[in-house]
């Protein structure tokens, strides 16, 4: 994570984090958040990636040949609630959001996050690639992930770029880079 406009990539210290949560616009949206510990219900979801329903075939009598076999087989393994999906790779030329909704009704799980994984063509950076037409290729595909998530009824697109266009530190210029993923 990067905490300042600039700085080299590092995790926020918990002073830092709380200082921001603090000048939050809106604190009621930030600190409405259960913690734990706290009393009431369990705010926790316990899911699986629908691919993870890939591995171990031999511990599942069902088929294994569609996304819709793999929601099965995790509405089966004790204690899971929710899935979480890959965008684009688990919709693009498998089924839509609305088919992964009913599935997901249909088995008693609910959509946990969904999780950008960008291509390969965006080695260099997705949000923000040297080519501005990359750069918003990535802000498209990001937003058809928001709206997968709307569909699907969870609150959380996980946004991970695999590839962020550099290696190590001090490799590309992390004020254009800010620029960039802001503009």
């Amino acid at each position: 994570a990067v905490c300042v406009a600039g700085a080299v990539p590092s995790t926020p210290s918990r002073r830092d984090v709380e200082a921001r949560l603090h000048r939050a616009e809106n604190e009621e949206l930030v600190f409405h958040i259960p913690r734990g510990g706290e009393q009431g219900g369990f705010p926790f979801l316990f899911g699986s990636r629908l691919n993870s329903m890939k591995d171990r075939p031999e511990l599942w009598d069902g088929p294994l040949s569609n996304a819709r076999d793999y929601v099965k087989r995790q509405a089966k393994i004790k204690g899971l609630t929710c899935v979480d999906f890959n965008y684009p790779q688990h919709f693009r030329g498998c089924w839509t959001a609305e088919e992964s909704k009913a599935a997901l009704d249909e088995a008693g799980l609910v959509a946990g996050a969904v999780c950008l994984r960008y291509p390969t063509k965006f080695a260099r950076g997705a949000m923000n690639h040297p080519d501005p037409k990359l750069r918003r290729e990535a802000i498209d595909l990001t937003k058809e992930a928001a709206e997968v998530a709307r569909i699907l009824l969870t609150d959380e697109v996980v946004v991970w770029s695999a590839y962020d266009g550099y290696d190590y530190p001090f490799q590309v210029d992390y004020d254009e880079k800010w620029q960039q993923l802001v503009d």
